[in-house]
């Protein structure tokens, strides 16, 4: 119990110093990995990799309290191949900023601000992200009105992709919808750097 309640109270008390400062330190100059990076990388540095499931073996740091298992982000093993395969799956073109991410790294978790991408892990990623999209309820309503969810918003909402509304560079908008009003969908911004962005600019923690 001991292991548990330390790494739980790690991940809560991650400090507002901290991460203000590293919003501070994040510009509209920072490309999208560099962004992705510098969140994984505290991930680690505070300690908050750890989740109370398997982790893959070329992830797993080999620290373990109780039941929480720590991990790394490591080099993306998706081939361009694989990730057509996957949108052949799902029917559907993913955005070229989000599968950049896909090709840049796995993680266990990614956390920015409020917005907690689907994990993607070194094994069975195609499985992991088809079983996210398509969880039901939700996901079925949304994707029926062309959202593509591809992360959790705080514990309320979700990130969406708009199938819709592509741009010259093939990026989606984002909107946010929210579990308690389920007919209704927030624009975000025009792509997912631009999201993102907005995300870190706007303060909330």
């Amino acid at each position: 119990m001991a292991g548990k309640s330390h790494c739980r109270l790690t991940i809560l008390q991650a400090s507002a110093a901290s991460r203000r400062g590293l919003i501070q330190a994040l510009g509209a100059q920072m490309t999208l990995l560099e962004i992705v990076d510098k969140f994984l990388d505290r991930s680690v540095s505070e300690g908050i990799n750890c989740l109370p499931m398997p982790i893959p073996a070329d992830m797993a740091t080999g620290q373990v309290q109780d039941d929480w298992n720590y991990w790394i982000p490591i080099d993306s093993k998706v081939t361009d191949s694989k990730l057509k395969q996957l949108e052949t799956e799902i029917g559907l073109i993913l955005s070229p900023q989000y599968k950049s991410i896909l090709q840049h790294r796995h993680f266990m978790s990614l956390q920015i601000q409020n917005v907690g991408f689907f994990k993607h892990p070194s094994v069975g990623w195609q499985e992991s992200l088809k079983k996210e999209i398509f969880h039901g309820g939700p996901y079925e309503l949304l994707l029926g009105k062309g959202f593509l969810p591809f992360a959790d918003y705080s514990d309320w909402g979700l990130w969406c992709f708009s199938i819709k509304e592509q741009d010259s560079q093939g990026e989606y908008s984002v909107y946010l919808w929210d579990h308690d009003q389920p007919d209704k969908l927030e624009f975000v911004s025009g792509s997912l750097h631009s999201a993102l962005i907005a995300e870190l600019s706007s303060g909330r923690t």
